[in-house]
């Protein structure tokens, strides 16, 4: 490597070190910002956004060439200041010299971003086909738990999810018994969903903050953005009308 070849580098690095610097306001509305809203920034989320800005046209599957081919001529990436960036976000801006600028003054924020990482409680009878969802980890802040019996592993989550407010996604094939077990503890309202519309329409509806999920009846593709749907969310409050009985 010469001298010249030398220089391009530090020029390079100088010139991304700047950017990855420069404040949010400077950089909000410059061509080849691309603004992605919520509390969790992930692929599917940035997938989303850049679908939204005509750039991709795919937005239920994550697809690697998608993303590349749709980040050309972005520079920048501006989030809310607390929101949750995922590794994978992180390396493939990297990778194509985006910068991350979060933003102080609220761009995208929520105020239903969820206090702490997604609980996944996993029925120890379903340890085997739960592994399918591993790729989970790669995308949302995860907090696992199991190793217990149904009951007891139901009200460990149960608990956690009241005291803490926080969200939950239990993987059972004993759905029924799941749902019936969660809907008995106090504040706990839990939804059966196998797709990202079911999940949304069934959380909407009641303000649930538990989602059961049958690992061997969702299907892959489903998988991803119907859990990261309903964190990306946030706690969201029980309907005014429902809020006596349910909590």
């Amino acid at each position: 490597m010469d001298v010249h070849e030398m220089e391009q580098i530090v020029r390079e690095v100088v010139r991304r070190l700047d950017g990855l610097a420069q404040p949010a306001d400077d950089v909000a509305d410059r061509p080849g910002v691309l603004h992605v809203e919520g509390p969790v920034v992930s692929l599917a989320s940035l997938q989303s956004q850049l679908d939204a800005n005509g750039k991709t046209g795919r937005i239920d599957v994550v697809h690697p060439t998608a993303l590349h081919e749709g980040l050309e001529g972005i520079d920048r990436v501006v989030a809310a200041a607390r929101a949750v960036v995922t590794p994978a976000v992180r390396d493939l801006l990297r990778e194509r010299g985006v910068a991350l600028v979060l933003s102080e003054d609220g761009v995208g924020d929520n105020d239903a971003t969820p206090a702490a990482a997604l609980l996944v409680g996993i029925d120890r009878e379903t340890v085997g086909q739960a592994r399918q969802w591993d790729m989970l980890e790669r995308t949302l802040p995860i907090e696992r738990t199991g190793g217990r019996d149904l009951v007891h592993l139901v009200d460990s989550v149960g608990t956690a999810v009241r005291r803490d407010r926080r969200l939950a996604l239990l993987l059972t094939e004993r759905t029924a018994a799941a749902l019936c077990l969660a809907n008995r503890l106090p504040a706990v309202r839990a939804v059966l969903a196998a797709d990202r519309h079911i999940e949304r329409e069934a959380a909407d509806a009641v303000g649930a903050n538990l989602l059961v999920c049958s690992p061997r009846r969702t299907a892959a593709g489903q998988r991803l953005p119907m859990v990261e749907d309903f964190y990306r969310r946030g706690v969201v409050p029980c309907p005014d009308t429902l809020r006596e009985r349910l909590g």
